[in-house]
Order: C-alpha cells, then structure tokens, then sequence
C-alpha cells in the first residue's frame, strides 16, 4: 500500500511524464519513510527524483558512477541548501554504511539518505532500457544512494570527495 504523501507526490508527475519515469519515481520513494516524505513539497519530490533519474540513464558497465552538486532549479529542476552526493553502483553489502563513514570522516553532516535499489536491464553501452520487478532474476542489482550533507569544507574539492568515496 502507497502511503498518500507518494500519492501526492506521483499526482504532481506532468501528464507527459513516461510510464518508465513514474515507476523510478515510485521505487525511488518506496522505503522512505512517510514522515520524511512530507518535508518535500510534491512538485520538489518529483524535480528531485527526475534529476535522480537522469543521473542513472547512462553507466558504465559495474562501474561506480558519482555526482557531487549543489542542486539549482536551472539545471537540477529544484533547489536546495545543502550539497548533493548522488552515487550508483552495483548493489552490496554495507554500501551505504561505507559511503556514510567516508563522509563523516571528512566532517560532514548527513541531513538526508534516500537509498533504493532497483532491478534493471542497461544496454551494451550501459543505457538504462528497463527498471523490472524484484522477482526478475536476469536483472542487475543497482544501488542509488543520494546524500544531502552540510557545504563541502574550504580545502576539499569535489574530485577529491570523488576520489575518496571511489576507493
């Protein structure tokens, strides 16, 4: 059962909106929970997953793919105050618990974690072409994880963030 929050947040999609989308959205959502969902508004829930969503289009084949940003309306579809750290990778244990104490090594506050996984079919040159149900087993594992953490520190550039989220 969908909390309503989802439903509010699914209802704010553009008509327009493809069916591949508004089950990203869904999922993406899913294990959030629902008292974490209303603080965003619907039409930010929804700009923030799209900008998620086109982050996972596109990657190469069992690689780790990072974005680290300052969401902006103009590029991101919303704003934010805090920094963005947006990671997709093959699924695995303690992933999340890595990723967060490699951030909190370098100091940062971790304000919000959003972390679903889906099941997914990419093309050859790593081009999502399908999300799937959990039961599929031909289907790759991935993990999405998105961080909002505290501004990066004076000193510490985002490819150095990068590097060290990579090892």
């Amino acid at each position: 059962m969908k909390p309503a929050e989802l439903d509010k947040i699914l209802a704010a999609l553009p008509k327009s909106a493809d069916a591949m989308l508004k089950r990203f959205i869904a999922q993406f959502y899913a294990r959030v929970p629902v008292a974490d969902l209303g603080h965003y508004a619907p039409d930010q829930a929804v700009a923030l997953a799209a900008s998620a969503y086109a982050f996972m289009a596109q990657r190469p084949s069992h690689a780790p793919k990072i974005r680290i940003f300052t969401p902006h309306k103009k590029t991101h579809g919303y704003d934010a105050k805090h920094t963005v750290v947006e990671l997709l990778n093959d699924d695995m244990p303690f992933l999340v618990d890595s990723l967060s104490a490699e951030l909190t090594r370098h100091g940062f506050a971790i304000r919000e974690t959003i972390h679903p996984i889906f099941k997914v079919r990419r093309g050859k040159k790593g081009h999502l072409e399908a999300l799937l149900d959990s039961e599929d087993k031909k289907a790759a594992t991935e993990s999405l994880i998105h961080f909002e953490i505290s501004a990066l520190p004076e000193g510490l550039t985002a490819e150095q963030l990068t590097s060290d989220l990579e090892w």
